[in-house]
């Protein structure tokens, strides 16, 4: 839509007596837009309404020598995984990385296969259902700090058939 077609939308719906709403739904239209183009249009006219480019490349971007250098780096050693490789070029080069960055860059390129299934997937459900208490506990522990006090353990049992935790264990 350029920004002729925006301000005739823009005067259109400005003089609807209600709809508006509905009319923006049915042209796709989110509300957020719509009056991110009319704060525009009252500020700046027909103009305003083009998309903001703010002029210079974004800081956390990378440069296209620093994707060479990445997929270089993981055909040099491509028995390092993606944290081992964003470390060592982060170490070692004058640029730093993410492993999540490495991974989505080489997964662009084809050169991360996925990881393969075991051989003994998990269950969707627990088999072994539970037909009475203390048939089965499950445990969850706890490292915490308390002021003034110090770093304390907490366990928890739980009873898996009441689904309650067990007093004096």
């Amino acid at each position: 839509m350029d920004n002729v077609q925006k301000a005739a939308l823009l005067r259109g719906i400005g003089l609807l007596r209600g709809g508006s709403v509905a009319r923006l739904k049915a042209l796709g239209i989110p509300l957020s837009t719509y009056y991110t183009w009319k704060k525009r249009y009252e500020r700046g006219g027909v103009m305003a309404l083009s998309r903001r480019n703010n002029g210079g490349p974004t800081w956390n971007r990378l440069t296209n020598l620093e994707r060479d250098q990445i997929l270089t780096i993981a055909r040099l050693y491509p028995d390092l995984s993606c944290r081992l490789l964003a470390v060592k070029i982060t170490d070692e080069e004058d640029f730093a990385v993410s492993e999540a960055t490495v991974y989505r860059l080489l997964k662009q390129r084809g050169l991360v296969m996925p990881r393969p299934l075991e051989g003994m997937p998990a269950k969707h459900e627990w088999q072994h259902k539970t037909r009475f208490c203390d048939e089965i506990w499950q445990c969850d522990a706890t490292h915490y700090f308390i002021i003034g006090w110090g770093f304390y353990k907490q366990i928890t049992v739980l009873d898996d058939h009441s689904r309650n935790p067990r007093p004096g264990l």
